[in-house]
């Protein structure tokens, strides 16, 4: 796995250095090493990255599963055809993470 992979789960996640050093139990110097490819990762410690990876992508195909529901797209339509509605689900999904950007 390279640094800017690394970097890249750790952006799908959603996590700072220090949240995935603390995931990983390892400092966030040391994760801040691997994305910058001055250090590489122990096996259990990419063996763990591995792992939260294949959680990342179950997430990206809970989304797509998602997509092929007609109730969510229904859903979108209401949302877009109703201003106070979108305002309404604006501010409640502030709250959440987006499972795609990690933020």
């Amino acid at each position: 796995m390279t640094g800017k992979e690394i970097r890249a789960l750790r952006g799908t996640l959603g996590l700072s250095v220090g949240a995935l050093g603390s995931k990983l139990g390892v400092e966030a110097a040391t994760v801040l090493g691997w994305e910058r490819e001055e250090l590489f990762p122990t096996k259990r410690a990419l063996e763990s990255l591995m792992a939260l990876q294949g959680e990342a992508e179950g997430k990206d195909e809970g989304v797509i599963q998602a997509l092929a529901d007609p109730a969510v797209w229904e859903l979108l339509r209401k949302v877009l055809a109703h201003p106070e509605l979108r305002l309404e689900v604006e501010r409640i999904a502030a709250g959440y993470p987006d499972p795609l950007k990690g933020s």
